[in-house]
């Protein structure tokens, strides 16, 4: 089942000319496909071309997704930048870190931009231990061109931007059963 969402932006953080931003989630047998599709005058939008820090893509235009399982406190966060870069982190609870992250592949699969838009597609193999019921929180970064950055996401429950939010995992997503 193809789930659509829009997806908000927090109220302290510069706008950078997006009018929109809304994604689309189609769930497969572990794996999720997201489709972020950005709209607005993109003139004034920083597009990383060059490779980045992974650790640091969150920083720079970037379109985030994190999954946890239905109930308890492990997620996994997944960064793709426009310029094809991927990252992935394990939490064990909010905001703690993993040393290790579980092996999952994901990858920036397409990426599509016009001066009003941009579309991201990528694919994220789901590791086992999250389950076949998720809960998932997407977001996006937004960076100006003077460097100021607006936080997109489905939830905003703080009043500085904070994706890793418990109150921001409100999507439920269902891989089916063939796990």
């Amino acid at each position: 089942m193809t789930i659509e969402v829009s997806l908000r932006p927090h109220p302290g953080g510069a706008h950078a000319q997006v009018t929109a931003i809304t994604v689309t989630v189609l769930p497969g047998p572990r794996e999720i496909h997201v489709r972020y599709r950005i709209v607005g005058d993109l003139t004034h939008v920083r597009i990383p071309e060059a490779p980045l820090d992974p650790a640091r893509l969150w920083a720079n235009t970037c379109c985030e997704v994190f999954v946890g399982p239905r109930h308890g406190a492990p997620y996994d966060e997944w960064n793709f930048s426009p310029n094809g870069q991927t990252a992935h982190f394990a939490f064990a609870g909010y905001r703690r870190r993993c040393v290790a992250a579980p092996e999952s592949t994901s990858e920036v699969i397409a990426v599509v931009r016009t001066p009003d838009a941009l579309v991201l597609d990528a694919r994220v193999a789901i590791p086992a231990q999250l389950g076949p019921v998720l809960r998932v929180a997407i977001a996006t970064v937004i960076e100006a061109e003077d460097g100021a950055l607006a936080y997109w996401a489905l939830a905003h429950g703080r009043d500085v931007p904070d994706f890793h939010d418990p109150a921001s995992f409100t999507l439920g997503v269902d891989l089916g059963s063939e796990r």
